[in-house]
């Protein structure tokens, strides 16, 4: 993130001073950063289904268009 804070102050999109953004919101911003990356590895780290056991429950597209209030056109 650092280095897109950067860049937006680079740029003139982030000013020190302008909307309440000053060096304490930047290290609020990159602290932040910093806490998600930790938890970062622990998110999806649980079984993930089949393709199958998707396609299994997955209903044809013909079967969605005759439920569909206008019908089959």
């Amino acid at each position: 993130m650092a280095l897109q804070l950067d860049a937006l102050e680079r740029h003139g999109e982030l000013v020190f001073g302008r909307d309440r953004y000053s060096p304490e919101v930047r290290t609020e911003l990159l602290t932040m950063e910093q806490c998600h990356h930790r938890l970062l590895p622990e998110v999806g780290k649980g079984p993930r289904p089949d393709q199958r056991d998707i396609d299994d429950h997955a209903l044809p597209v013909a079967a969605v268009l005759d439920q569909s209030p206008q019908g089959n056109r």
